[in-house]
């Protein structure tokens, strides 16, 4: 049996829920016609799949199980006139996709114009149908936006080639749709830099370190690191089993996932950081002692290294390291408010299911 276990977090007077990431959720990387569409996908709140010629009720009744159940839909792409041969299979597939495989839940990344910018949200809705998709200019030519569409969220954006992202491999694919659940960690990394995965609690430290890293303040970060896991899950009765993993990419920025099934060690690491980087905050790092604010996590937090010297010692030491290091939970994403390219297609009209 799975429990699933809601945490959250007190911060600043603000009650913040921990994203719990649905065991069953994959992730899609969704091309937007060399950007055009991705003010669209936006604006509108949905992303879509094209060819909007093919019936739809072909699409729904062809599965990747019954290879039988696709006949009707490669026959019809057979017979149309502007169809390439060689890319039958691949176009049936992707509709196919977008419509059987795609879920709610999953997450969404599209595109911009030479990919610069990777917009990420999550799909809310089953495969629907707009009677005016509206048009974009594609090279020179007016073509309709998709008419299969499925809602979005949109959630963040990030730029493609900022190496603390880590997802140029994402978009390495150039077919309309394509399952990137491979990269899951990294794509979850930018969702969020404090959530729970299979059952363990993640947290993304980001490193912002410009320079060469030394290798001595990286030992000490971890050495405490890992110290603090342990004394966290000690001090509130849970079993450590040193099932503490950590992933590190790192040349000069970077960032650094944490896993562990103690989920209390976890929520200490990520509070001690984010205590570390807040200037809103008065932070005695030799004292290890919170002035500004009389939330309870912050006193439990300031309770827990009194208990202990050696606790205090080794935050003043920790803290240090945070600095120097620079070391956070922001991530370089973005939340998405608004557009910033000026849309010029026209708002569609949802209609029946052909």
């Amino acid at each position: 049996m799975i429990h699933r276990l809601k945490m959250e977090i007190s911060f600043e007077g603000q009650n913040r829920r921990i994203h719990e990431v649905p065991a069953e959720r994959k992730y899609w990387f969704i091309r937007t016609y060399g950007g055009e569409a991705y003010n669209s996908y936006l604006k509108g709140g949905y992303v879509g799949v094209g060819y909007n010629d093919v019936p739809f009720r072909y699409i729904q009744k062809a599965t990747f199980d019954e290879p039988s159940s696709m006949e009707a839909l490669t026959r019809y792409l057979q017979n149309r006139k502007d169809t390439n041969p060689r890319r039958i299979s691949r176009i049936a597939n992707q509709l196919v996709s977008f419509n059987n495989e795609v879920s709610i839940g999953d997450c969404v990344i599209i595109p911009s114009r030479n990919s610069d910018i990777l917009a990420l949200g999550t799909i809310e809705s089953d495969t629907f149908l707009v009677d005016k998709p509206g048009t974009i200019n594609v090279n020179g030519q007016i073509i309709e936006l998709p008419e299969k569409r499925r809602k979005v969220k949109w959630q963040k954006s990030i730029q493609k080639d900022d190496p603390r992202n880590d997802i140029k491999a994402v978009t390495a694919s150039h077919y309309g749709i394509t399952n990137v659940s491979f990269y899951s960690d990294t794509i979850e990394a930018i969702v969020s830099s404090l959530y729970i995965k299979d059952q363990q609690a993640c947290l993304v430290i980001q490193i912002d370190q410009d320079e060469e890293i030394n290798a001595f303040e990286l030992n000490r970060f971890l050495s405490d690191l890992t110290y603090f896991y342990h004394e966290f899950c000690s001090e509130n009765g849970t079993l450590l089993d040193e099932d503490l993993r950590i992933k590190i990419k790192l040349q000069s920025a970077g960032k650094m996932l944490l896993k562990a099934g103690g989920y209390v060690g976890i929520l200490g690491l990520a509070t001690m950081i984010s205590l570390s980087n807040n200037n809103k905050l008065k932070v005695d790092a030799k004292n290890f002692k919170v002035e500004g604010s009389s939330d309870g996590l912050l006193k439990s937090i300031t309770d827990f290294f009194d208990r202990n010297e050696e606790r205090r010692e080794r935050a003043a030491r920790f803290d240090d390291s945070i600095k120097n290091l620079k070391a956070n939970r922001d991530t370089t994403s973005k939340l998405i408010e608004h557009v910033t390219e000026k849309s010029k297609e026209s708002r569609p009209q949802e209609k029946g299911k052909k």
